[in-house]
This record gives C-alpha cells, sequence and structure tokens, in this order.
C-alpha cells in the first residue's frame, strides 16, 4: 500500500493546505552555466514557475547545477559534485547512455532535454494528476541558520528518502567561461542547499525530521524558498512541499 502523507503549512503565521488546493510537482534541472543550449531552458523552468499557469499544478523548480562543465580555468559558481552524482543516479535508474545538459525531470520519473516546452508542459500536467500530497514544514530563523521541521502522517509503509533544499530566484551570472564565455545568463531557482534527513517514525503513524540549516548572510532572504519532498527507490516523489522564509 502506498505511503500516504497528510497536508499542512506552517510558517510564523497558520498557513493551512486548504488555503492551495494545487498538486505540488517537483521539476529537476540539470543544468550549466558552461552549456550553450541551458540558457533556454532555465528561461523556460522560470517562466513555468512564475506563471504557474498548469493547472492545477504547483511547480516546485531545482536548479541543479551539475560540475562536469567545470574545468581548471572556470567554475560554474553554482556547480556541485553531489548534483552532478544525483543525475548519474538517474541516468542509471533510467538506462540512459550518459547524463546531458539541459536535462529536465518530473516528478522522478519522465526525463526529456530541458528546453522543450511541450514535453515540460505534458509531463507536469501528468505529474499534477497522481496522488502526490504536500508535507508540514516549520521554518524558525535565527541568525544565519534555519531551524527546519517536516511532519508527515503516514498510514502504511516505507516513506522513502526525505529531502530539504533551499533554492534561490533571481540569480543571474556573467559567464567567464564554456560556451557562454561572455553572457550574462538569467537563472531558475538555484539550488543552495541540499541534503537527505533522517526521518523518525512516532507510534507508526507519524514521521517527522528535523534539521539546522545554515543561510549566508549573501544570499537574498526574500528570494529563499525551503522545499522538502520524499522519494521512494523507484524515483517515484509521493509527498512534497515548499515554503518561502518570512
Amino acid at each position: 500500500m502506498r505511503t500516504l502523507i497528510l497536508l499542512s503549512i506552517l510558517v510564523a503565521a497558520q498557513i493551512h493546505a486548504e488555503e492551495n488546493p494545487r498538486t505540488p510537482v517537483i521539476v529537476e534541472l540539470f543544468t550549466s552555466e558552461g552549456c550553450s543550449s541551458c540558457p533556454a531552458a532555465d528561461a523556460l523552468l522560470k517562466r513555468l514557475s512564475e506563471k504557474q499557469e498548469i493547472d492545477p499544478a504547483l511547480i516546485i523548480p531545482l536548479g541543479f547545477h551539475v560540475d562536469y562543465w567545470d574545468d581548471a580555468a572556470w567554475k560554474d559558481r553554482f556547480s556541485s559534485a553531489a548534483f552532478t552524482a544525483r543525475q548519474q543516479a538517474y541516468a542509471r535508474a533510467m538506462k540512459l547512455r550518459s547524463p546531458y545538459t539541459p536535462q529536465m525531470i518530473v516528478g522522478g520519473q519522465a526525463q526529456f532535454v530541458g528546453s522543450d516546452e511541450q514535453a515540460a508542459r505534458d509531463a507536469i500536467d501528468d505529474a499534477a494528476k497522481q496522488p502526490i500530497a504536500p508535507l508540514s514544514i516549520t521554518i524558525k530563523k535565527s541568525g544565519d541558520k534555519a531551524e527546519v521541521v517536516v511532519a508527515a502522517a503516514t498510514i502504511s509503509g516505507n516513506a522513502g528518502d526525505l529531502f530539504l533544499a533551499i533554492t534561490e530566484d533571481n540569480l543571474s551570472s556573467q559567464v567567464k567561461g564554456g560556451e557562454n564565455a561572455g553572457r550574462k545568463i538569467p537563472h531558475a531557482p538555484v539550488i543552495r542547499v541540499f541534503q537527505k534527513v533522517d526521518a523518525k517514525a512516532i507510534d507508526n503513524a507519524m514521521l517527522s525530521a528535523s534539521a539546522t540549516l545554515a543561510i549566508d548572510p549573501a544570499w537574498k532572504v526574500e528570494n529563499l524558498q525551503f522545499v522538502a519532498f520524499v522519494q521512494q527507490a523507484d524515483r517515484n516523489i509521493i509527498a512534497a512541499g515548499v515554503v518561502k522564509l518570512k
């Protein structure tokens, strides 16, 4: 039996799930500032997430900058070997010949060239029809740290892995290397923090997890979003939530 997750979003004042009936859909974009075909994909994801016009989806964008475009002379300032490893795991599971950029993955299941708008719209629409439930996220910021608590009510079964992320929007770079050298590129929401956290079962009916995440003073608080999602071994994302830091 599938694990069911109960919706409730709490940040400072109580913000309840009923106020946002949209189905959360995690959209991952594997991209790089060094890739000439990536800016179009970044622009697409940014536009789709800002307009939120694919009803009933609540698009949750995650921009993963991979590091295999980096070289000794220049490095994508957002790139991470951990993000490359996540994409490589997808490639193995999906039996792809190799990772590539730009690659968009929707709901952990559908993958396609990240600049293909029709493929993106179709995949997001399909994912929004699946039984994906948001999570309860509570955030308490103190100085340069944020205490994040995620809660989920589960009926039975293994919920899978719980991931936490912080994204920052409205970022751009004056690229100095790679195929985009000399160009100023705006980005879809960029992953600033991404980590798996241990979830604890409470009375076999509730799952909870907490983590302390560092907030870099250079990040613009008004552009930050906190994301949590549960992903099973078959890559299926069964629960997700997002909230802004206020």
